[in-house]
């Protein structure tokens, strides 16, 4: 309930499998928050409103599960939930998919 009305928000999170080393992912990162100034100066004559792409990180699902204030619809739903962590442990791939 948002100012006296429902509100539905909908949340699409995506789980990649990405065998990398951790000098791959600091490039990544480091081109990430490049791209990201150009956004931001004067490089790039237009800039996105509303642009939630504000960092980029790689995480592991315990490292998620310590995060203090992950919200608990993630913590209840995404990491509590025994389909989710079934599909991205399996070496089968599966979609998950939750629906409220």
């Amino acid at each position: 309930m948002e100012d006296g009305v429902d509100v539905l928000n909908h949340y699409h999170v995506y789980v990649f499998n990405l065998p990398m080393t951790s000098t791959e992912h600091r490039h990544i990162i480091k081109r990430f928050i490049e791209e990201k100034k150009k956004m931001e100066g004067a490089e790039v004559p237009f800039r996105k409103n509303y642009d939630e792409n504000d960092e980029c990180r790689f995480e592991t699902l315990d490292s998620i599960a310590r995060c203090p204030n992950l919200w608990p619809m993630i913590r209840q739903h995404v990491l509590g939930n025994p389909e989710f962590t079934q599909a991205i442990e399996t070496t089968h791939w599966t979609p998950f998919n939750l629906r409220e």
